[in-house]
């Protein structure tokens, strides 16, 4: 099946409109300059004290009032700026080098800026793109350069599959009006917009599959797998809830089955 090229068109244009775009070539430079920042303050700090400490041990060596004149050394001055150098050494220099390796890297880091463009994309083009069986990533991660996949999907196989096991199992919607395949539609299309943040990171990081029940590069679980094992943990926790409710309303005097 032939990508429109509509869709291919509206999603580059949407992309290139982004900010991130418009300064990507300073971010990737940002990195160096916000490590080697990171690197300078503390460096530059260890080199301001040590010249301190040499300007005041010069300045506290004096020479003897005696013929010979020989120097001696006086710890005069260092009793005075002792309770300065502990201060800085003991309390403001590990709570700069603290605020610098909380804030450096989160400044430097340019994946959640990546995730909110992928977030975008979903919110704008997520519809058209399972209508033409198609997932768009944005990845700008991959060799530190921006890029966009396309990956092709057959959704109508993990969607034929979902109806069937939403009907035979009895898995029901949160809206009662809501048809076996409105909701397999709502849960393949949750789905995808969390399968493409984690693609817009790492394919790897999929989950694998324990079985081949439809085709995905790498092994990778299909949809309905993925969909179906969330269902399973739904139903038990409402299975959970109900057991609950009732042994709390048979302790209470009333019918156990009653909730």
């Amino acid at each position: 099946m032939k990508i429109p090229d509509d869709l291919i068109s509206d999603v580059v244009n949407f992309v290139n409109k982004q900010s991130i775009m418009k300064s990507y070539d300073f971010l990737k430079k940002r990195n160096i300059c916000c490590w080697g920042l990171f690197l300078l303050i503390p460096f530059t700090a260890l080199i301001c004290c040590l010249i301190s400490l040499i300007g005041v041990t010069y300045t506290n060596t004096r020479k003897r009032p005696d013929r010979d004149m020989h120097s001696y050394f006086s710890s005069e001055g260092f009793e005075s700026i002792l309770p300065d150098v502990c201060l800085q050494g003991g309390v403001v220099m590990p709570f700069l080098l603290l605020t610098l390796v909380l804030t450096v890297p989160r400044f430097c880091h340019r994946e959640q800026r990546d995730l909110k463009v992928q977030r975008k994309l979903c919110e704008k083009f997520l519809k058209r793109c399972i209508e033409n069986d198609v997932i768009i990533v944005f990845s700008g991660r991959e060799n530190r350069r921006p890029k966009l996949r396309v990956v092709r999907y057959a959704f109508d196989k993990c969607r034929d599959f979902l109806e069937n096991i939403i009907r035979s199992k009895g898995y029901t919607a949160t809206e009662d009006s809501m048809t076996p395949k409105d909701y397999a539609d709502t849960l393949i299309a949750h789905r995808v917009a969390e399968m493409s943040e984690i693609m817009s990171k790492n394919y790897d990081d999929l989950p694998d599959a324990s079985h081949n029940r439809h085709n995905v590069r790498k092994g990778k679980m299909c949809l309905c797998q993925q969909i179906e094992i969330d269902l399973q943990i739904v139903r038990l926790r409402q299975m959970s809830f109900y057991t609950e409710a009732h042994g709390r309303k048979a302790m209470q005097g009333g019918h156990p089955y009653e909730v």
